[in-house]
């Protein structure tokens, strides 16, 4: 009957061994493996990698025709630019050199075919301003198109 008693503690003991190999084995291959690869993406999303800019380069060529005195294509290629790329890096000044050459163009004293110039009369009310000069009523910017 001893015998019989060492031989299920031996078999018990075989066993639990066993369930502890097949347990750590599972640990290492399956569950660690993703713990190391979880690790890997953190560290590959703390370095905030900055996707290219396309509309940089666009800006630049823009810059070159207004550097070359070029106002209206500068101006044009802007607005492309804020088509194409709205949330560019460049956005904000791209912006504010249109609005600028829009300054320069209004307060010119060359002749502009975009721009009228109309001489308010006696007798004349918001309302029929836009009417003689062919522009649109628009109730958020008045008589002058936005």
């Amino acid at each position: 009957m001893s015998r019989f008693k060492i031989l299920v503690f031996l078999l018990a003991v075989g066993i639990a061994g066993s369930v502890l190999a097949a347990a750590y084995w599972y640990y290492t291959r399956v569950l660690g493996h993703e713990t190391v690869v979880q690790g890997q993406i953190k560290k590959m999303q703390g370095k905030h990698t900055s996707l290219p800019d396309p509309g940089v380069r666009r800006f630049d060529e823009a810059m070159e025709f207004i550097n070359a005195s070029n106002y209206a294509e500068g101006r044009k290629a802007l607005y492309r630019l804020l088509d194409s790329f709205p949330e560019t890096s460049a956005g904000p000044e791209a912006r504010r050199i249109i609005g600028e050459l829009n300054m320069d163009m209004l307060f010119s004293q060359e002749a502009n075919p975009q721009r009228k110039d109309y001489i308010v009369q006696p007798g004349d009310s918001m309302g029929s301003s836009p009417a003689k000069t062919r522009r649109a009523w628009n109730a958020s910017c008045g008589p002058m198109a936005c």
